[in-house]
């Protein structure tokens, strides 16, 4: 997998250590951390590791400690962040990712990091263009996500937008490192995971998607989150 450290440290070639990785526990996230650890070594820095748990599921406190141990099992510095208080009835998941981005700026903000990368992937890439669709986005949203934004002062990266989420778990077998499934992913009870669902029953795939983007206007002029 050295093409994928490859296009990964040549993207961050602007960037110097230390930086903070949002890190989940899924395979995309994961990746991510051991390809920034890496790339930090290789910089005579160091890379952090941040783990949001909601305290939305029975196990997510678990599943952040699992992710801590791997962490420390590796060498790399990891926090977990809490998100404390009453949770909201409407809008969960839009609520938990306002309050994921919160907590993990802030954490950044307070110990003088100012890189905090983020792991979505191509895959996620092409479900937010056809979620803005779907939902009458104009060309902005349609750009989807940026590879690079500035929040709150603090420089956002998402370097595997370009990278298949298969590309990622070879990378982790490579490693001999196991990952967390998370099932909201798929459940029906969230939008995003009854939208995936009928992606695949509609066969709407990357190659559609690419035949859709080449008939629009270029929409990195009009990008917008």
């Amino acid at each position: 997998m050295t093409h994928l450290f490859a296009a990964f440290e040549s993207f961050l070639s602007p960037i110097t250590p230390p930086i903070a990785v949002a890190v989940s526990g899924g395979s995309d996230s994961l990746a991510l951390l051991f390809l920034a650890q890496k790339w930090a070594q290789q910089k005579g820095g160091h890379v952090v590791g941040l783990t949001v748990d909601h305290d939305l599921r029975s196990d997510s406190a678990a599943e952040a400690q699992r992710v801590h141990e791997w962490a420390l099992k590796r060498g790399v510095e990891h926090i977990i962040l809490k998100w404390e208080g009453e949770k909201p009835t409407s809008r969960l998941q839009e609520k938990a990712r306002e309050a994921r981005y919160d907590l993990l700026i802030s954490w950044c903000k307070a110990h003088n990091i100012s890189t905090l990368l983020l792991g979505h992937h191509a895959q996620d890439q092409e479900e937010t263009f056809w979620l803005r669709l779907a939902s009458g986005s104009g060309l902005k949203g349609l750009a989807g996500m940026q590879e690079r934004r500035m929040k709150d002062g603090i420089t956002i990266l998402r370097p595997l937008l370009r990278v298949k989420p298969e590309d990622l778990k070879e990378f982790l077998r490579t490693e001999k490192q196991e990952w967390i499934e998370d099932p909201s992913n798929e459940s029906d009870r969230f939008f995003r995971g009854r939208f995936r669902s009928f992606l695949k029953e509609e066969g709407l795939s990357s190659d559609r998607l690419l035949k859709t983007k080449n008939i629009l206007p270029d929409p990195n002029k009009f990008r917008e989150y």
